[in-house]
């Protein structure tokens, strides 16, 4: 990967910027978010903690690259979510919404095209091997994520 050429930062969310406060979870953050939000005293940092340290690093960075969040589906709608967010990502897409799988790899093609740019100017930053897999196979530059300190 050459560093020069990378333009455009996409992070995952669930895993890598948000994680579930209970350590033994490990479910889809997106299947606890809908089992507990409707319950009246729901509290989403009572459930949920954010990767500050990862957050700040890119408020730090934001005017090098572009930052994109490439979600599963919609836990990042919470006013919680999007007010800890608001002004670090210049657009946040969703699998759902382009009705594709994070681990297809055509989702990877859209994003190029959506953004305007080629796969290898792009570093993808997920959990998932599975994800990274699909965006490898179309040229994306990608990194495992399994802490901050990688």
């Amino acid at each position: 990967m050459n560093k020069q050429m990378i333009r455009v930062l996409l992070f995952d969310f669930a895993r890598v910027l948000l994680f579930p406060k209970d350590n033994n979870y490990s479910g889809k953050l997106n299947d606890l978010y809908k089992a507990v939000k409707d319950n009246n005293s729901f509290d989403f940092e009572s459930n949920f903690h954010f990767n500050e340290e990862l957050l700040e690093y890119l408020r730090n960075i934001k005017g090098e690259f572009r930052l994109v969040m490439f979600t599963s589906e919609n836990i990042q709608e919470d006013p919680v979510v999007k007010e800890k967010l608001n002004g670090i990502f210049e657009e946040v897409i969703s699998a759902k919404e382009l009705f594709l799988s994070k681990s297809d790899p055509k989702v990877y093609g859209l994003i190029t095209s959506k953004l305007g740019c080629s796969a290898d100017e792009i570093l993808f930053v997920d959990d998932s091997k599975e994800n990274i897999r699909s965006a490898v196979s179309v040229g994306i530059n990608t990194h495992l994520f399994s802490n901050t300190h990688d």
